[in-house]
Formats: C-alpha cells, structure tokens, sequence
C-alpha cells in the first residue's frame, strides 16, 4: 500500500466552507487575517454550538504554549483587532520554551 497524498489545508479550508455554507468572502478574509498574522489559524464558524454559539471568526495560535486557546469575533477585522490585542509581539517560530516577550 502506497503512502497517503499529502494534505492541502488550503483546499481542506475551501472544501469545509463549502461543505458548511461558509458565507462568500469568508476564506478570503481568513487567509487575509492569517497572512497580517502568520502563526494564527483563522477560521469561520457557523454558530449554533454550545463553545460557538453566534457566527464568526475564530483563531488559535498555530504553534507555541497558547495553541489551544482560541479568540472569537463576529468580523475578520474584529479577529484581527484582538488578535493584536492579545499578543501584540509577532511569533516566534519553533519556540518551545515560556513567553520571552512582556
């Protein structure tokens, strides 16, 4: 047996877009949000779950000892706002260790 193609999570974001009615514009405008702030995975939820009750935005740090925190906002422009908010400083990629920045 041959070893499984690798995955696009490019084409994984549009296909799940598709599949959940992500409203037009919103892959863009989370590649847009993730391209201001590499190290941020940025997604649009649909709402109507307990942890994502309204539609919008949602990011979580790609790599680091915050990943699994997640922000959420109505607006890519909001997500990107508190992102900023959140950690002003850009991230360092590869680093295991604590936050050197304060």
């Amino acid at each position: 047996m041959g070893a499984l193609p690798k995955v696009d999570p490019e084409l994984n974001r549009e296909l799940i877009a598709q599949r959940l009615g992500w409203p037009e514009g919103a892959v863009e405008e989370s590649r847009a949000v993730e391209a201001e702030e590499p190290g941020w995975q940025v997604w649009y939820v649909i709402g109507g779950l307990p942890s994502e009750p309204e539609p919008g935005f949602t990011a979580r740090q790609a790599e680091g000892p915050y990943s699994n925190e997640r922000l959420f906002a109505a607006s890519a422009a909001e997500l990107l706002r508190a992102i900023r908010r959140e950690r002003p400083h850009p991230p360092i990629t590869g680093f295991r260790g604590p936050p050197i920045w304060g």
